[in-house]
């Protein structure tokens, strides 16, 4: 046996492994991504480089109230019972706007390190 072994199948099953988890992960965005007429407790994507202020600015600005921060300066989770508040926080400079979906007990804004309560 030589020396070093050959892990070209661990290599291959990491590939596998995580292709199928950005399937997933992009399937999940697909999914969670509002409507622009929609409003209730959304999770903001706002551009990278963005800082909390300037995140907690816009979304004062779009007319949203913060529910919490996350471990991400530009991913807010915010509120506003209003129609329309996916525009204007889009409006505002958000990319995109998520529902906080829920599975197996974990929330969207739990893998984000937000908390709801």
């Amino acid at each position: 046996m030589p020396e070093t072994a050959d892990h070209r199948l661990a290599l291959k099953l990491l590939a596998w492994i995580a292709g199928i988890w950005l399937i997933g992960l992009a399937l999940l965005f697909e999914a969670a991504a509002l409507p622009s007429e929609a409003g209730g407790t959304v999770i903001v994507l706002f551009p990278l480089g963005t800082d909390s202020a300037e995140s907690v600015a816009a979304s004062a600005a779009a007319g949203a109230k913060l529910v919490s921060a996350s471990w991400f300066e530009n991913v807010l989770v915010v509120a506003d019972e209003s129609p329309g508040l996916v525009r204007r926080l889009k409006q505002a400079g958000a990319l995109e706007v998520f529902e906080n979906m829920t599975f197996a007990g974990i929330s969207f804004a739990g893998c984000v390190g937000a908390s709801l309560r």
